[in-house]
């Protein structure tokens, strides 16, 4: 027993051991639910398989079902990385190809640990990065991750390293740091445009504290950007050409924003009357079976802006319906019921997000650094709040790790307290 012991506090103590310990553990747990099929239905990922089905039937990037376009045709409802990633799979490996990509993202939710522990080091110190990447190998969450066909592990693993990248960023940044930066933001909008809500708060801290004169840090934010608008200039300019307007990236916000705003909403997953979702009969005399996905978004979104003037306490009340969704349950209440697995799940949301929030308190001017991980809950509450009625756990699962940081704060000091009454000294 003290020869175990011995080992695990040699592994525990030398960081490279410790990190390659973690991440082959990460891997083998995420494997091991990849292998007995653990599956997780995810209807992103179903929009995203058929545009890579089309791209290996030569029909470009295209969609010929989606719900809000009569006909099919061209596409932007997702941006371009992910369909294509499914794409080159699909044709390499005809016969397992979705078992490849949930490989591939294991690989990439395993990678999730090792940045998280250098983000929590940097904000944090060493012992808080050690739990951090423990509570990250053995999360749930994360874990089941990689078992959907989504885009949404990698943007995790991208989203870990733009912050990583932000803060070595504000201690010291050269050309080559500036640029690395922009082509880093770029391949990420690339893959979720989610990024741009990170962005605006990520650039600020950058400004804010690094030491470097206004001149020097003006330069380097025209590089980053100019860098990063050169990289996903080539979907921009395909967008134009296919809709003849200008398309940022995707084209769903009108969709997006409809859906939780409207007057069947209900703030969760479901309309009133109990079902999913259908356009009114108002709604489809404003659209004609001629027009693109673009246009049939604008129309939509004039629709929920209409609702939002006319009923703005019912927006309200719709919002603030889904705020709590959005941190306090991965499930609609409707669909609780009858599910133990979906209770287990909240269970777990909820223990980890009071954790969490005494994290945060403990932190108040300990941690300057952790301000910037509260922006980013801010940045997509808000966005998710205001445009989304969805409740799927995916739009937060990239704010996991970085609520396990803090719950990682919470255990640390629980340990500090508790350790001089439950840590004795051996007897003589």
């Amino acid at each position: 027993m003290g020869n175990l012991k011995r080992k695990f506090q040699k592994i525990y103590s030398d960081e490279k051991r410790f990190l390659f310990t973690v991440y082959s553990l990460a891997l083998l747990i995420r494997l091991f639910f990849i292998m007995y099929n653990y599956s997780v239905y995810m209807p992103d990922g179903g929009e995203q398989e058929r545009i890579a089905y089309n791209l290996l039937a030569g029909k470009g990037f295209s969609l010929t079902a989606y719900w809000t376009t009569a006909t099919g045709g061209p596409t932007a409802a997702v941006p371009p990385f992910y369909p294509y990633f499914l794409a080159l799979m699909f044709k390499l490996f005809p016969a397992g190809g979705h078992l490849v990509v949930q490989f591939v993202q294991a690989i990439a939710s395993s990678l999730i640990c090792i940045s998280g522990y250098f983000i929590a080091k940097s904000i944090f110190n060493r012992e808080i990065a050690r739990l951090s990447a423990l509570l990250m190998c053995f999360s749930i969450f994360l874990v089941k991750a990689p078992l959907m066909i989504s885009r949404t592990v990698f943007f995790i693993l991208l989203l870990s390293l733009a912050l990583l990248s932000t803060l070595k960023l504000a201690q010291e940044a050269g050309f080559w740091q500036w640029m690395g930066y922009g082509l880093l933001v770029g391949a990420t909008a690339l893959n979720s445009q989610e990024i741009f809500i990170f962005l605006p708060f990520a650039l600020g801290w950058v400004v804010y504290h690094n030491p470097a004169g206004w001149k020097v840090k003006l330069q380097g934010l025209c590089l980053t950007l100019t860098v990063m608008l050169l990289l996903i200039s080539p979907w921009l300019v395909r967008n134009y050409i296919v809709f003849q307007r200008f398309v940022p990236l995707v084209s769903s916000f009108g969709i997006n924003l409809w859906e939780g705003n409207n007057p069947n909403a209900s703030g969760s997953n479901y309309l009133y009357p109990r079902g999913r979702w259908e356009l009114d009969n108002s709604l489809k005399l404003r659209m004609t079976p001629l027009m693109n996905e673009v246009e049939r978004s604008q129309v939509m979104r004039q629709a929920a802006l209409e609702f939002i003037r006319q009923h703005p306490r019912r927006f309200v009340y719709l919002r603030a319906k889904s705020f709590f969704y959005f941190w306090f349950s991965h499930y609609n209440l409707e669909e609780l019921q009858g599910y133990p697995r979906n209770i287990v799940t909240l269970v777990a949301t909820l223990i980890m997000n009071l954790l969490a929030f005494v994290g945060m308190v403990l932190c108040y001017r300990r941690f300057s650094g952790a301000m910037l991980l509260v922006l980013l809950f801010v940045g997509f509450s808000f966005v998710y709040t205001l445009t989304h009625a969805h409740v799927i756990y995916r739009y937060r699962l990239p704010l996991d790790p970085y609520l396990l940081m803090f719950a990682a704060v919470s255990l640390e000091a629980a340990y500090v307290k508790l350790s001089p009454y439950v840590i004795r000294a051996p007897r003589r």
